[in-house]
Order: C-alpha cells, then sequence, then structure tokens
C-alpha cells in the first residue's frame, strides 16, 4: 500500500511518500521500506501506485520515454500510455484464484512532479479494473494526495496547509504537515508508513531523493 503526496510550493513542488510495501495478489504477505520517490529526469520526479510488476515497469518505461518531450500535454500523455499499457500487463500475468479481477488492488498509477521552462506541476493517472483517473495541477499551493482514501487523507493536510498564510507557506512547513498525514494515515492502518522519502524540485537545482 502506498500513500503519496505532492505540493506545489511558490518557488519548487514537493513530492513525498511512504515507504510501506504489501503484495495482495501473492500468497506471501511482505513489508519492506523502500524509497518510492525517484527520479525520471533532471526535471522531474514520480512515485508509482499499485501492484508488482506492474508499478516498475511503468516507471522504467515512463524514465525511458520522457527525456524525448519537454511540453505538459506531452508528459501527460506519455504517463497516462504508459501507465495503462503496465497496467494490461499486469492483468495479463495475475493469477486470478488469488485475487478477483475487479479488486480496486489491481492498479497501477504514477503521481509525477516536474518544472518545465520555470512553470511547476503535478499530476497523476491511475488505472483501475473499472475505470481511471487523472488530474494535472499548476497553481501554487495546489496538492494531490493519492492512497488511503478512506482515512481522508486529504481533508487532513487541507485542514492544517489552509492554516498557512502566504509567507508561512514554505518547505519546511509544508514538508511537516505531508509528514504528519503519512504518520496519521499510519496510525490508522499499519499498511502505510514506513521510511518517508521526499523531493524537492526547483529549477536550476539537481533532484535529489531524500529521507526524512
Amino acid at each position: 500500500m502506498t500513500i503519496a503526496i505532492s505540493v506545489l510550493l511558490y518557488d519548487g513542488v514537493l513530492i513525498m511518500a511512504d515507504g510501506k510495501v504489501s503484495n495482495p495478489i501473492s500468497s506471501e504477505i511482505f513489508h519492506i521500506d523502500e524509497r518510492k520517490v525517484v527520479t525520471l529526469s533532471d526535471n522531474h520526479a514520480a512515485v508509482g501506485l499499485g501492484v508488482e510488476p506492474g508499478i516498475q515497469i511503468a516507471l522504467s518505461e515512463i524514465r525511458q520515454k520522457i527525456v524525448k518531450y519537454k511540453e505538459q500535454d506531452e508528459i501527460v500523455k506519455i504517463v497516462k500510455n504508459t501507465v495503462y499499457d503496465a497496467w494490461v500487463f499486469q492483468m495479463n500475468h495475475t493469477d486470478f484464484t488469488i485475487i478477483d479481477r475487479n479488486d480496486s488492488l489491481l492498479s497501477v498509477g504514477c503521481l509525477y512532479a516536474g518544472v518545465n521552462k520555470g512553470r511547476y506541476f503535478i499530476g497523476y493517472y491511475v488505472k483501475y479494473p473499472n475505470g481511471e483517473c487523472t488530474d494535472m495541477k499548476i497553481k501554487p499551493r495546489d496538492n494531490i494526495i493519492l492512497g488511503g482514501e478512506q482515512y481522508k487523507p486529504k481533508k487532513y493536510l487541507r485542514d492544517r496547509l489552509d492554516t498557512l498564510k502566504t509567507d508561512q507557506f514554505n518547505v519546511i512547513n509544508v514538508m511537516n504537515y505531508c509528514k504528519e498525514t503519512i504518520q496519521y494515515v499510519q496510525e490508522c492502518d499499519h499498511l502505510f508508513g514506513g521510511r518517508i522519502t521526499y523531493s524537492i524540485i526547483r529549477t536550476g537545482s539537481p533532484i535529489e531523493i531524500k529521507d526524512i
């Protein structure tokens, strides 16, 4: 299970995720901590969501393709098409005696963040067995949270971010509230949480993946 968060700052973008992993389609359930925030290029970072190996297939393909494109609409198309193809592969290699083919856990998705021509953006695409969802945001203070929806993490984070005035909406305060949100979801459900990694994307600075 994954909870991933991205927030548009006034001078950059933050992307963060927990580190706990579980496999709903295996007879073995395991939990490990891993660095889910990954770099896609010099200007883009992402978090994969859903089941393995679909996640890794999608991220690998996006990483190879994204370097050839610069415009935001092109990036959106790459993510959507690649994630969809990875989901099809996943479904073709899933043992449906273990899990129902319509189970929402059989999803593959990508939360991504980046900068293009000085403009920061965040977006996502998730393919489910019975549908899909996607969005992109470009305005400061906008945010996206994926995972743990039953615990209303969007409201939890929004209530805290709304207390910040413009001069307080900095990376330290936002990062602390994002961390608190992940920890809150972990308290609600032990399948979330563990190691928390993040990246801050800014024009002219290399993307680094760090632990909190």
